[in-house]
């Protein structure tokens, strides 16, 4: 009979597999690594296979302590096995991205039912945010599933009173850690303790075997970061006051949001499901407010939602990727609560009427996206003077790349005209497939547009430049650092900046990145200024080569150095001090 049982799991499991896995990692490779973080973060592995060194990361030669270990050991590994690739580097994405909709699936059928479990997985997997973070090389989906499975973990050892899987919980909550830092406990420990809270469960500290699980995060993290303190005297100062609190409470860190911030990029990130978002939480909030014990895991993945939401908004600086946690908990109760109305799509009860209600604001919003796109790339393609940007949109791009935004444009207005006729079914079925066959297809052709109209690499001038390199000579980034550079030519590159400026910690970026390290090493001989660069055109000096911006390329000019322009990719020249 036990056997009988696990066929439908073992079978779902399967063909979810083979599904996702097609979905996540067919165009992993389409286009260059985009900057700063695929290049900065690919770069970094990278290195630490070159020198060995597994403890300390390295960004151009320079000690980086800004995040953990993990995330850089995994693409060190994929480079490794796979060479450096950009599909091997975003292999790892992908994979979190597949485990994160793997997971809806199991939760969703230990939480709720089979076709919750189904609803979940697929919504999951179809929303915007979620499927190209999967597709872009930085830590913030691995630490999202890493918390995601942490919290539920957790849940499910409550709801079936399982030792075992409570002790998964600390697993994952201590590799959590070792990808991002302290919010791999904190957020958990809000969470939970919300939960508790609402409960007036007092007993949990009791119940969750705290001193176990603190044992095993300390066996899982304890000894990189100890290492890491042995290799760098001050990498705990760094780390834990400067990148953990300084940038929670201060303004000296990029991305100054207001609070609302995080809201519309839910909105948009969680798109198609987003139109059903707001009757699904008034369902499942009046259901938890008549009954909390009864729907405690409700009232868990509704805090859930809450306490991140409260808790990235509160610091000034927010970034995007910082959000992706609670998309698990949306997704899972999306599912549950698509099943739970699953039969009164056509009838006339309020579950009717919101769902109704929701296919409408979808035709409309696709609607007015796909016209809004078709008339942008018209404006773009047809009008003689469109050659600059229109509300901050590149327009020349948009002419290089017309058909496949005619193609997004016109399959947003064919879901929307399929959503009308769908309005006469009496199940949510078709208007699922829809929205998931839909968004798919829409997510692999926008995908298909980046080598279109992606622009800030240097992918094209490395390849040339490697046709010229020689083993001595110098590679020169003037006033500029390009994060993909030393990847593509797989050596670092020595940095031309003013790194005396006072103000130069207070903005968080590559000049922040390459100086905070050089406190920690002496790296004069690759980061220098502009009187020891005037010392490359001394009579004699052995070639070398720059790479910089238009503007910054005026400003050498004006010094009267001879330089020989060899190629250009859009705003990005390459130069060098003699002919070919």
């Amino acid at each position: 009979m036990i056997a009988q049982e696990n066929r439908p799991l073992a079978r779902d499991l399967f063909i979810l597999f083979i599904t996702f896995s097609f979905f996540f990692i067919t165009l992993l490779g389409s286009h260059a690594l985009l900057i700063p973080d695929e290049g900065r973060y690919s770069e970094i592995a990278r290195e630490m296979l070159a020198r060995g060194d597994y403890i300390t990361p390295h960004l151009n030669g320079t000690i980086f302590l800004d995040k953990p270990i993990l995330f850089y050991w995994l693409e060190a590994l994929s480079i490794k096995l796979f060479g450096l690739q950009e599909w091997s580097l975003r292999l790892w994405p992908a994979l979190f991205g597949i485990a994160g909709c793997m997971m809806m699936y199991i939760v969703g059928c230990l939480l709720f039912s089979r076709r919750a479990g189904i609803l979940a997985a697929f919504i999951l997997s179809t929303t915007i945010l979620y499927f190209l973070s999967a597709h872009y090389v930085n830590m913030d989906l691995e630490v999202a599933v890493w918390i995601s499975a942490a919290l539920l973990s957790f849940i499910i050892s409550m709801q079936y009173d399982n030792k075992r899987i409570l002790l998964l919980a600390y697993v994952f909550s201590g590799l959590a850690v070792l990808t991002k830092g302290l919010i791999g406990i904190v957020i958990p420990a809000l969470v939970i303790g919300s939960w508790g809270a609402c409960l007036k469960r007092w007993n949990l500290l009791l119940k969750i075997n705290l001193g176990v699980g603190l044992f095993i995060i300390s066996i899982i993290t304890a000894p990189w970061y100890m290492l890491a303190q042995r290799a760098t005297p001050d990498f705990f100062h760094y780390f834990f006051i400067t990148q953990h609190f300084s940038r929670f409470l201060t303004h000296h860190f990029n991305g100054h949001q207001p609070f609302w911030f995080y809201l519309p990029v839910v909105l948009i990130g969680f798109f198609p499901w987003t139109v059903f978002l707001f009757q699904m939480l008034i369902k499942k909030i009046a259901w938890v407010g008549r009954e909390p014990k009864k729907y405690q895991s409700d009232l868990f993945l509704l805090l859930w939602i809450l306490v991140i939401l409260l808790f990235f908004s509160l610091p000034s600086s927010k970034i995007i990727g910082y959000i992706l946690p609670i998309f698990p908990p949306m997704a899972l109760l999306m599912g549950s609560y698509f099943d739970s109305v699953w039969n009164h799509f056509s009838d006339h009860s309020k579950d009717s009427v919101f769902l109704r209600t929701g296919t409408f604001i979808f035709i409309i919003l696709a609607s007015l996206i796909a016209l809004s796109l078709f008339g942008l790339v018209y404006y773009a393609g047809y009008n003689p003077m469109a050659s600059g940007h229109f509300m901050q949109v590149n327009l020349p791009r948009l002419k290089i790349a017309s058909h496949y935004f005619y193609a997004i444009a016109g399959l947003l207005f064919f879901m929307a005209m399929i959503a009308i006729w769908q309005l006469r079914s009496k199940t949510l079925l078709g208007l699922v497939i829809n929205f998931t066959v839909g968004m798919a297809c829409l997510l692999f052709i926008f995908v298909a547009t980046v080598p279109k109209i992606h622009l800030l690499s240097t992918k094209p001038l490395a390849i040339k430049l490697a046709t010229y390199l020689k083993p001595f000579d110098t590679v020169i980034s003037y006033h500029q650092y390009y994060q993909d550079l030393p990847l593509y030519l797989r050596r670092p590159i020595t940095v031309v900046d003013n790194w005396n400026a006072e103000n130069i910690a207070e903005k968080d970026n590559w000049r922040r990145e390459l100086w905070g390290g050089s406190h920690f090493q002496k790296s004069s001989e690759w980061l220098i200024d502009d009187k020891d660069f005037e010392e490359y055109f001394v009579p004699g000096q052995s070639r070398f080569y720059i790479l910089t911006d238009a503007f910054s390329f005026k400003q050498l000019q004006k010094k009267n150095h001879k330089l020989y322009e060899l190629d250009r990719y859009d705003n990005i020249l390459l130069l060098s001090n003699k002919k070919n």
